[in-house]
């Protein structure tokens, strides 16, 4: 299986050469990146156009290598009221056709990108940066099912090897979003685009995309399992429920950093542990990391990147080198199953008929023990190795190059 790892390319991180080069080191193979339909479209009815600038930054992330993952929103402001441009096509009925159009000549326009995401978090009500998003009624929820629809076609005619995928859904605060967990009870933006389609048979989307923050962990987490998997156990049946079996991929995910520039074991890179571990225990085909450097609203060491940037200068976290770890370690490995102790969670890999198991303690905050019977190489979060034997004490995210079973669970 080829590498699913993924970087991000925003607030000027691709365009500084050092940390363009950073972020190839990372042996990541997809990148997140996006086009405004308005700046190659400034009115519904003119002309479409290119800039050289895009070409020129779409090539660089063929030629480094990397598959790019095209976020493509903002539309212009004769088809939607939403002044961020992410929201519903309000100013024409909800009608598709122009964003098709469009489309096609994205599409065909660069036919060495495979994968097109339409819109940002659609399931997005409003909050202070954004007047209204697709999430604002169920019936622009419907909306956006018939956009995709069109879509599809106009993309897959342009190029047949080409993906659409779902927005990536948030659904965490109700507040912003539109979601409610009691389907069929009760239908949300996502249940409604999904009965919608269900209703309407037609080709809408080929890859389903959410977006996971531990820090609403305990939305998912009953009855669900932990973490990532428990959210997209809930999304996995619920697209099941009205009919559809879809892969996933994840384009936004990840945790602040607790140890900024400092050499400590950080937090952030315990979660990219568990949430790289979890996305191919899910089979995700990709995902993708939030964020490769602090964002422009955050720029310190304590913020969502693995690179800091003060200054406009970029730097190194330590959290760099877990990230970087994490895919020398599980890049190209198949997944194999998940051990589910009642104090350890484990995952099993396997590559060329030999095997590794990445663990964890459930609960963080309590140790558990690891019980070997022979020597076996152990890893930290780092990569750092070493051999071990006996009763191994465990509870960051490690890895045995071994397959464990739950009898080694103490």
């Amino acid at each position: 299986m080829p590498t699913r790892f993924g970087v991000n390319h925003r607030d000027g991180n691709w365009e500084d050469t050092t940390a363009r080069q950073w972020m190839i080191d990372t042996g990541a193979r997809f990148i997140r990146t996006s086009v405004a339909w308005r700046d190659c479209q400034p009115n519904k009815d003119g002309p479409i156009s290119f800039s050289p600038a895009l070409d020129a930054t779409m090539q660089s992330y063929i030629d480094a290598g990397l598959s790019p993952v095209v976020l493509v929103w903002k539309a212009p402001p004769d088809v939607t009221s939403s002044t961020s441009g992410d929201g519903p096509y309000d100013l024409i009925g909800g009608n598709p056709y122009y964003m098709a159009r469009f489309m096609a000549a994205l599409v065909a326009h660069y036919p060495q990108v495979l994968w097109w995401q339409m819109y940002n978090e659609p399931d997005r009500i409003a909050d202070t940066d954004d007047d209204g998003g697709w999430g604002v009624s169920l019936g622009t929820a419907s909306q956006y099912a018939r956009m995709l629809a069109a879509v599809w076609d106009s993309v897959h005619l342009a190029n047949p090897a080409a993906h659409v995928v779902f927005g990536g859904v948030a659904a965490d605060n109700p507040a912003i979003f539109n979601v409610n967990k009691n389907y069929p009870t009760v239908r949300d933006f996502v249940s409604q685009c999904l009965y919608y389609m269900q209703q309407n048979p037609d080709d809408y989307f080929d890859y389903f995309c959410l977006h996971y923050y531990p820090t609403y962990a305990a939305n998912w987490d009953t009855p669900y399992n932990k973490l990532l998997s428990a959210k997209i156990t809930h999304y996995r049946q619920r697209l099941a429920y009205y009919g559809f079996n879809k892969l996933f991929v994840v384009t936004e995910s990840g945790k602040r950093s607790t140890g900024g520039n400092q050499p400590s074991i950080d937090a952030q890179v315990v979660y990219l542990w568990k949430y790289n571990a979890q996305a191919a225990r899910e089979g995700c085909v990709f995902n993708v990391l939030f964020s490769m450097s602090d964002i422009a609203t955050d720029q310190s060491p304590t913020g969502w990147g693995i690179l800091s940037k003060i200054g406009g200068v970029f730097a190194k976290k330590k959290s760099y080198d877990g990230y970087r770890a994490a895919i020398a370690t599980l890049a190209d490995w198949t997944y194999v199953e998940r051990l589910w102790g009642t104090a350890i969670e484990g995952h099993v890999f396997t590559k060329d008929g030999l095997y590794q198991t990445v663990v964890w303690t459930i609960n963080p905050d309590v140790a558990s023990v690891v019980n070997l019977s022979s020597p076996v190489t152990i890893g930290t979060m780092f990569g750092i190795e070493t051999e071990v034997s006996g009763a191994v004490p465990v509870q960051a995210p490690c890895y045995f190059k071994t397959r464990l079973t739950l009898a080694n669970f103490g």
